[in-house]
């Protein structure tokens, strides 16, 4: 997501040159309008539209997307069919943790969100698959 005028800044600086901007941000990202950033919805709209291709365009079997933690909630959103800024404050996502998506004829299902047992560095693995066609 192209954050627009945000682009470089810290949090501290968004709040100070956009009137608290950033912590309205944190709290519910879809009420803010930031100047120049792709809106929400389009954004959510582009994360719809790839998801759709890789799992139409992709054949059958495993795949896997690595993204980062605003487009893994949008995708939950969309199979949950849950409010993005809900997934945002209500959901740990953290760096390389491991969501995992069934798509298929039966349709789509949350498997596992932000497994992290495999950044231990004891060995433990990811919860097996019970089928393919995750990501």
């Amino acid at each position: 997501m192209h954050l627009g005028a945000w682009e470089g800044l810290t949090p501290a600086e968004v709040d100070q040159q956009f009137s608290g901007a950033y912590q309205q941000w944190r709290n519910r990202p879809s009420s803010v309008r930031i100047p120049g950033a792709e809106p929400m919805e389009q954004f959510q709209r582009r994360v719809r539209q790839a998801m759709e291709k890789i799992v139409t365009g992709s054949g059958d079997g495993e795949h896997v997307i690595v993204s980062h933690g605003g487009v893994i909630a949008a995708l939950l959103a969309e199979v949950l069919g849950a409010d993005y800024d809900a997934i945002l404050r209500r959901l740990r996502l953290d760096n390389a943790g491991v969501t995992a998506l069934e798509c298929g004829s039966a349709g789509r299902h949350v498997l596992w969100i932000n497994a992290t047992a495999h950044l231990d560095g004891d060995g433990k693995a990811l919860p097996p698959m019970q089928s393919g066609g995750w990501f």
